[in-house]
């Protein structure tokens, strides 16, 4: 009896550390307008948002770029990280991820 015990445990221990868990608390999308390197003001409530937790101390925000023009994608996150690292006051890491977003557009998850 006991070792069926064991094996329960064992059982559900193994799909509880199969099942997915939220990684991040807060995703947030950037919209561009055109082939602007900056959000536009209409649409800068998320920014606003991601530069107040940069200020709260967050530095470490996951991204999805979009699969069209990544060029201008890697220079919109590139200003991004300036403006994040200067309300943080310290060194800011945006680490790409796999995902799917928009066409001109950023998906920032922290």
């Amino acid at each position: 009896m006991g070792l069926d015990r064991r094996r329960v445990a064992f059982a559900a221990l193994t799909l509880l550390g199969a099942l997915p868990l939220p990684v991040h608390a807060v995703t947030l999308t950037l919209v561009y307008r055109d082939g602007n390197r900056w959000v536009a003001p209409a649409d800068n409530k998320p920014l606003r948002t991601l530069l107040k937790a940069a200020a709260a101390g967050h530095t470490h925000y996951s991204v999805v770029l979009p699969s069209a023009n990544r060029e201008l994608a890697a220079d919109r996150v590139l200003v991004l990280q300036k403006l994040l690292t200067r309300d943080a006051k310290q060194p800011v890491l945006l680490e790409e991820i796999d995902g799917f977003t928009k066409a001109d557009s950023l998906k920032i998850s922290y």
